[in-house]
């Protein structure tokens, strides 16, 4: 994660700050399976990037817009 600025800007970390380490992620995700509570996670990750991402189609040229991003469910003339 500390080498993709892309990564840093999405999860809100400063360049000035430390990220963590790939062993940190991992453990946190095994706990979140352990829990059984990666769903739930994953659920409102979604419900909470479905706004952004029909936000930012609305003000990127076609062109810029993900591919493997999910579709936008609402049309471009809601924006």
């Amino acid at each position: 994660m500390a080498d993709r600025l892309s990564f840093r800007r999405f999860c809100g970390f400063p360049l000035d700050q430390k990220t963590p380490d790939h062993m940190s992620i991992w453990r946190f995700r095994q706990r979140l399976v352990d829990l059984g509570l990666q769903d739930q996670l994953l659920a409102e990750l979604n419900r909470q990037l479905d706004g952004r991402v029909r936000t930012l189609s609305c003000h990127l040229p076609l062109a810029h817009v993900d591919a493997a991003s999910p579709p936008v469910s609402a049309p471009l003339a809601d924006c």
